[in-house]
């Protein structure tokens, strides 16, 4: 599996997501970047008040990747390949502290996306 941006830059992590009351996430530096898939998979995509564009990715194996915040979409629905651009990171949503990717992931539960 690959990192889903070209550079891993942690703004927010998963404690203080826990802190503020937001669960398990991590919110990524990304200034409208493109957005890559980490597996193949299969993407389905939704809006949301606070989180604006989301985006999930659900592995062959069911963890299901979400990311929020998006700028635009390049694939709404369907399977994707590994490395596949399929977005590109914003700051749509009304919670937001500008242009980030929020990314959650899930395995039954929400984890820590760092750990995964």
């Amino acid at each position: 599996m690959k990192f889903p941006l070209k550079a891993k830059r942690v703004n927010r992590g998963v404690k203080e997501h826990i802190a503020s009351g937001l669960g398990a996430a991590v919110d990524y530096a990304a200034n409208f970047e493109n957005l890559y898939a980490p597996f193949d998979g299969v993407v389905a995509t939704y809006q949301g008040t606070k989180g604006g564009n989301w985006l999930s990715l659900t592995r062959p194996n069911g963890d299901v990747l979400k990311f929020a915040h998006l700028d635009s979409y390049l694939v709404n629905k369907g399977n994707v390949h590994e490395g596949q651009v399929i977005a590109v990171t914003g700051n749509s949503g009304t919670l937001t502290t500008g242009p980030h990717l929020h990314a959650e992931v899930y395995i039954n539960n929400r984890v820590d996306p760092e750990l995964y």
